[in-house]
């Protein structure tokens, strides 16, 4: 659910009022109450447009990794150890077998990369961050670092510096999550 100023979406892209035009609080109400929202066959999910209350949830309402910030994080150290110009690509590396064969995964996000092929650190970080390739985050770990535990260390480094203090000590894709998003309470 997507909720902006005078109008609200629901998850299958209809829309239901617009911009200026406030949504018929009798029709929200109708929504919440019924059966057939368009929840995933899978995992969690909640629901709430403001000023009216929750429209539901699904699944199991526990907290879940946060990906997304993990491979900021990732691209930030990336980018600290090798900087980019504005428009330079970068230094190259090397796919290796294993980010080809997690190209693959149905467990998680991946991009696909082919063993053997250079790409530039921009191209990987594309593939990072656009289609949230946990492959390629691991890639740029070991690229980086050598391994994953060299790669979490410099991580929570850059996680402990001044000015990060307020985000909790994340570790890269290639370790177990820690940052959790917890659903919402009232």
């Amino acid at each position: 659910m997507a909720t902006g100023t005078g109008a609200w979406y629901t998850f299958g892209g209809d829309r239901r009022g617009g911009p200026g035009v406030l949504a018929d609080s009798a029709a929200v109400a109708s929504l919440a109450g019924s059966p057939d929202l368009p929840w995933p066959a899978e995992g969690q999910a909640s629901a709430e447009v403001e000023g009216m209350g929750s429209l539901g949830t699904k699944g199991e309402q526990i907290p879940v990794p946060i990906a997304s910030i993990t491979k900021v994080m990732t691209a930030y150290v990336v980018l600290t150890g090798h900087p980019l110009s504005g428009d330079g690509h970068g230094e190259e590396a090397t796919a290796d077998q294993q980010a080809a064969d997690e190209s693959f995964s149905t467990a998680e996000s991946t991009a696909p990369v082919a063993a053997g092929h250079r790409y530039t650190q921009r191209q990987l970080l594309e593939l990072m961050m656009r289609p949230s390739g946990n492959n390629v985050a691991r890639l740029l770990a070991r690229w980086n670092s050598g391994d994953k535990e060299r790669f979490t260390e410099k991580m929570n480094k850059a996680a402990a510096a001044p000015g990060m203090d307020a985000l909790p000590t994340p570790e890269p894709p290639a370790s177990r999550p820690t940052r959790r998003a917890r659903p919402p309470t009232r």
